[in-house]
């Protein structure tokens, strides 16, 4: 079951009252409006910087999206062009985020007699986030700080689409990601195939397969375990230009923080010669959990059996679990790997439209 693809080959507003696009930057109230919007009134965009613009954090009230349509609190914050919010404030992952550097939005204000609300839509998407919040005047508040950071962020200069639900996870450009990958940081493929859709299902996995990514003197690889090349490195630049990333829905960078010192480096060579040409195996039978605090290296891997072995043999990941009870989703956000002395960076999607 494991990922065989590269190794073979709305709500819409009722009434609005009040829009922002990278179109349009005048705003305008009808004389008829039961409520003032001078609040709404922004700076110009040239007396805006990113080092000036107001940052907020606190509850908002978002209707879901989902079947019922409910209003849930959550918690938002807006730094840095861009909005995030989590369920909880103790989240460490947040649930959405929209970066208005990189997607182009419509802000739009709905108001009735007795409540006032705005709904916030990336273009090219059919869902966004529609909010409220009590006092109105803090609910004014949140959105002139919002329009200032879409003022002067690159999705107000350009029309910058976006597929939908896509702007909801952090993303980084090809170019951004190879410039910061480290040895030791980690990539989660969630492949298009049938199996691998099988796999994930089983596993209750957002992913399918994950490899260890190495920079070596600046030329970016991963290491991985697959059913047909077993243990082997390949390098960035081959993937890319086979296209095999265009057999994925979506490709995710983890970083390694702080990165791996030389010990840790030299260890992790020492490991990687080792494995190179080991074969690869995989089954669902074969998840025992505890060891005896001990690491070997391996006649066969599993691909996220590889990545834990090598953190492991590195000395950043307790050996009293055994490899093999690791699956990709352990590589996720979704689970909090025990690392030592390090930790894995929130997921961030590898856009390739993003230049």
């Amino acid at each position: 079951m494991e990922n065989l693809s590269h190794s073979i080959l709305s709500d819409e507003p009722s009434k609005s009252i009040l829009s922002h696009s990278s179109s349009q930057s005048v705003f305008s109230c009808p004389s008829s409006s039961q409520f003032s919007f001078s609040s709404i009134s922004t700076q110009s965009s040239s007396q805006l910087n990113p080092t000036n613009l107001i940052q907020k954090s606190g509850w908002l009230q978002k209707k879901s999206t989902k079947l019922f349509r409910r209003w849930h609190w959550r918690f938002f914050l807006l730094k840095d062009k861009k909005l995030v919010y989590f369920r909880k404030k103790t989240d460490k992952k947040p649930s959405a985020t929209i970066n208005f550097d990189q997607v182009t939005v419509n802000v739009h204000f709905i108001s009735w007699k007795s409540k006032s609300e705005f709904l916030i839509l990336p273009l090219g998407s059919k869902s966004g986030f529609k909010l409220k919040t009590m006092p109105q005047d803090e609910l004014f508040s949140w959105a002139s700080a919002i329009i200032q950071h879409i003022e002067v962020s690159d999705g107000n200069k350009f029309l910058l689409t976006t597929k939908d639900h896509s702007w909801r996870s952090i993303r980084v450009s090809e170019k951004q990601f190879l410039e910061n990958v480290s040895s030791g940081d980690v990539l989660l493929f969630q492949s298009k195939c049938v199996p691998a859709t099988l796999q994930r299902t089983l596993i209750r996995s957002n992913y399918d397969h994950v490899a260890m990514l190495l920079n070596i003197e600046g030329t970016i690889m991963f290491l991985e375990a697959t059913r047909l090349q077993g243990v082997s490195i390949l390098e960035w630049e081959s993937f890319k230009e086979r296209n095999w990333h265009l057999l994925y829905n979506k490709l995710v960078y983890r970083k390694i923080e702080p990165e791996l010192n030389l010990q840790e480096i030299e260890a992790l060579e020492n490991f990687i010669a080792e494995v190179q040409g080991k074969k690869f195996r995989f089954t669902f039978t074969k998840r025992k959990k505890f060891s005896k605090g001990r690491v070997h290296v391996q006649e066969k891997y599993f691909c996220s059996e590889l990545v834990a072995s090598a953190y492991q043999m590195i000395g950043i990941l307790p050996c009293d679990v055994l490899p093999s009870y690791f699956w990709p989703k352990h590589f996720s956000s979704d689970k909090v790997l025990p690392l030592v002395r390090h930790s894995l960076s929130q997921e961030m999607m590898i856009d390739f439209e993003i230049q």
